[in-house]
């Protein structure tokens, strides 16, 4: 998600363009100036920010379900759990989302993902469920028309 947010708004210099807030929290102002080269490649991450839902169902429709709680090894994440972050991950991006067209030098919080993996049961899960709800919040977080309010000059 990071690489989409750098992509829509410039390059970060973590020097240059982060504060340290109280907690530890950091937060971002990048001063930039858009381009047409910085716009067209904004621009095609935005088209495939907004197909990745449909290309993640077409993946999943696969995938059985002994499949999608695998875990390739103990301490690795199992299908069903990556995708059960990535929708939570959605979920806060849509948070972000907002307050970027919103507010001026918004705050961005992290979490503590193994823990809301485990807490949150990832792994038990429906799949079809964890798909959906990706689903519906990355069409929600990329409508069409939203390179209108972030790409322009």
């Amino acid at each position: 998600m990071i690489n989409v947010i750098n992509g829509l708004i410039g390059p970060l210099d973590p020097v240059k363009m982060r504060e340290r807030l109280p907690g530890g929290h950091f937060q971002l102002w990048p001063p930039f100036r858009y381009t047409t080269a910085a716009m067209t490649d904004r621009m095609q991450l935005i088209a495939d920010y907004q197909q990745q839902a449909e290309q993640l169902v077409g993946l999943t429709s696969v995938c059985s379900d002994e499949q999608a709680v695998r875990r390739p090894a103990a301490e690795r994440w199992s299908i069903l759990e990556i995708i059960g972050h990535l929708a939570d991950a959605e979920l806060l991006a849509a948070v972000r989302i907002r307050r970027l067209l919103t507010q001026d030098r918004p705050k961005f919080y992290g979490y503590r993902q193994n823990e809301w993996a485990t807490r949150l049961g990832y792994q038990e899960q429906a799949l079809d469920e964890v798909v959906a709800r990706f689903t519906l919040l990355r069409r929600s977080n990329a409508p069409s028309g939203v390179d209108d309010r972030l790409c322009t000059e």
